[in-house]
């Protein structure tokens, strides 16, 4: 058998590194903004350490004020992950919007859903 007809594929280059998810590039949220998002998604049970025990307490105590803390990091994170890319006249925050992302369209579908369930009690 003659080898010149089949053809050997050349091994792949190993990166180094791993890539895990999102955009390259792009910003990363505060640590505060990732555990706000944390304890507004998940169970009590799964909280990790004190300043997600604290925002957990914050958000039994003032459901309103933690949404409304939540949705302002949301809104400054956007508009740095978006800066430079902005069209002018566009709007740059809130769902559907050009710089929004899933994540910040997941929180803030959650932020309503909690401002729905708890803003009856919470006085105004």
């Amino acid at each position: 058998m003659s080898t010149e007809g089949s053809q050997v594929p050349e091994p792949r280059p190993k990166r180094k590194g791993r890539y895990v998810g999102g955009k390259r590039g792009a910003k990363k949220p505060s640590k505060l903004l990732r555990d706000m998002r944390l304890v507004i998604s998940q169970e009590e049970v799964k909280d990790r350490g004190p300043q997600q025990v604290v925002l957990r307490t914050l958000l039994k105590d003032d459901p309103k004020g933690f949404v409304a803390q939540l949705a302002g990091l949301e809104r400054a994170h956007a508009a740095k992950s978006v800066a430079g890319k902005a069209v002018p006249g566009a709007p740059s925050t809130g769902p559907g919007a050009a710089g929004s992302d899933e994540g910040e369209e997941r929180a803030l579908a959650v932020a309503e859903r909690l401002l729905a369930e708890y803003g009856e009690g919470v006085a105004e």
